[in-house]
């Protein structure tokens, strides 16, 4: 995405996601993050004891079109994922045309972070993809989303909250943090 986490947004995450517990964790929690951009994110969530990070975005060419739609900032291909490497071996960054996960279906992750591509099919997609690897593998899933608000007349995030919404409905079930977006 193109903002980064606020500080108390960024607590609440790193807490969340070190303390969601399930059988098959060991201790070493597996972290997928959707929406690399600079790298905060995975940087901050690599260190969680034990934790091994992925983060996927999509191509520096596709992030071009994508951003320059939704006038967002558009960062140099070198620039993505800067700080995320900074952790070596505990943060893998995958790029690929369309930010999807191309890793074995049978790898399930933990905690999920979504804040990649913001329209309501792409939400869903990342969403839907973590939602079936947790369940083939019979584990407990954290899922948190950035970037859920109501729509504005500036927002391009408004997938984000249709996608969490209908999620909800049908039973899933989501919270919304007061004071996080």
């Amino acid at each position: 995405s193109g903002s980064m986490l606020e500080a108390h947004e960024a607590g609440l995450l790193l807490w969340a996601a070190s303390t969601f517990s399930s059988p098959a964790m060991d201790g070493k929690p597996l972290i997928v993050e959707f929406g690399t951009n600079w790298g905060h994110t995975a940087c901050l969530l690599s260190m969680i004891r034990g934790s091994k990070v992925w983060t996927i975005d999509i191509s520096h060419r596709d992030r071009l079109l994508i951003h320059q739609q939704q006038h967002k900032e558009v960062l140099m291909d070198n620039q993505t994922g800067m700080f995320a490497a900074e952790r070596g071996n505990v943060v893998q960054m995958i790029r690929s045309p369309t930010a999807r996960l191309n890793l074995s279906p049978r790898l399930a992750f933990d905690v999920a972070f979504i804040d990649g591509d913001h329209r309501y099919e792409a939400v869903m997609r990342d969403t839907e993809d973590v939602i079936c690897r947790a369940h083939l593998a019979k584990r407990a899933l954290l899922i948190c989303w950035h970037d859920y608000h109501p729509p504005s007349a500036d927002s391009n995030w408004v997938g984000v909250q249709k996608c969490v919404d209908e999620l909800s409905a049908s039973g899933l079930q989501a919270r919304h943090v007061a004071g996080t977006r």
